[in-house]
């Protein structure tokens, strides 16, 4: 079964709290408008049965979308999404290609890169990215800690 909480507690650390009130305010408000267009539309203008299904499959959608937003927001105001994953964290480290960003997102790094081995990979704190408020539950030890 899905444990919503601890999915909400992974994107909230790797992500960043304000994208992910991004991602599900812009799916529940998005949701909610075309569900209330298609309903409309199917219920009073075309009559047919598959828009006033969509409608209601995208409310329920952004419904389900509200949920999260909602649980998203407690967690963070708590602070509380290390405590959630902390039992599901057990390598403190995460591996990146030893690339830059400029030549990984650049669509034509295949064709510069092609006949030559690939990257090497190096371990990074996971801490290292930027997207973590409180990087204290996934900070690796330090050499000196060690």
């Amino acid at each position: 079964m899905v444990q919503v909480r601890k999915l909400i507690a992974v994107e909230l650390i790797y992500l960043g709290p304000k994208i992910v009130f991004a991602e599900y305010g812009f799916a529940v408000l998005v949701g909610t408008a075309i569900g209330i267009l298609s309903l409309r539309v199917g219920l009073l203008r075309t009559h047919l049965l598959w828009q006033v299904l969509l409608g209601i499959y995208l409310l329920f959608l952004a419904l389900t979308y509200a949920v999260l937003l909602w649980l998203a927001i407690a967690m963070a105001h708590r602070g509380d999404a290390c405590e959630e994953i902390a039992d599901e964290l057990p390598r403190r480290t995460c591996y990146v290609p030893k690339v830059p960003q400029a030549i990984a997102l650049d669509s034509r790094s295949s064709r510069r890169t092609a006949g030559r081995a690939p990257a090497t990979l190096t371990r990074y704190p996971i801490a290292s990215t930027g997207a973590i408020s409180d990087p204290s539950c996934l900070s690796a030890p330090s050499r000196q800690e060690r």
